[in-house]
């Protein structure tokens, strides 16, 4: 394993403890709390940690394949 793979583990699993503590809090709250953990990283990649793992804000819009027409047909 490499350094950088070490450090993205570490990353991850700091991000994910945020999440698990408050799920409503969205990628920019989750970054504050690693780097309060004492992890180094920027709102990107915390974006990108938290996207490939499907680490969403509880209050976040669910979108799926089918999206309703607005304004509404008569």
């Amino acid at each position: 394993m490499t350094d950088a793979e070490w450090a993205a583990a570490h990353r991850a699993h700091a991000l994910f403890l945020a999440h698990e503590d408050d799920p409503e809090f969205g990628y920019r709250l989750l970054a504050d709390e690693a780097r309060d953990a004492g992890q180094d990283l920027c709102d990107r990649t915390a974006w990108k940690v938290c996207s490939e793992h499907g680490w969403w804000s509880v209050f976040g819009t669910k979108r799926g394949k089918e999206r309703s027409s607005w304004p509404p047909g008569p």
